[in-house]
């Protein structure tokens, strides 16, 4: 609860009283989307879905819109991109990194064909056992 809002996905997603957003300091969340285009805009792009303005950073911006258009031509170079402009959120305290989860799978050596997707873990209707 802050300033008298609880503190819930729907009161932070839908715009709490006016007054409200210059009292809070901290909003936890989480991402799942592997895409590092679809884990920065909504939350600090200027116009980002999940933002409400708290963040707007015009180098920042063009930064995200960069990287994410090297993605299809120059992966790696965008890869290198996304780690700077995820040092540089976390300098400018846009949001403050407390989790990086890991996901371990463990399997029989009599397993083939083993693929592990990012978001939704093991595939196992690719499984096969010999």
């Amino acid at each position: 609860m802050c300033c008298g809002v609880p503190l819930v996905p729907h009161a932070y997603f839908s715009h709490p009283p006016a007054g409200v957003f210059k009292k809070i300091q901290l909003i936890p969340g989480g991402w799942v989307d592997p895409a590092a285009y679809n884990f920065f805009a909504p939350w600090l792009s200027c116009a980002g879905a999940i933002d409400h303005g708290w963040f707007c950073d015009p180098h920042f911006e063009r930064e995200l819109q960069r990287a994410h258009s090297l993605e299809a031509t120059r992966p790696r170079t965008a890869a290198s991109l996304w780690a700077r402009i995820d040092r540089e959120a976390v300098d400018q305290a846009a949001w403050v990194p407390l989790v990086n989860p890991r996901q371990i799978d463990f399997v029989s050596a009599r397993v083939r064909n083993f693929q592990h997707h990012p978001y939704w873990g093991i595939v196992a209707d690719q499984l096969r056992l010999r």
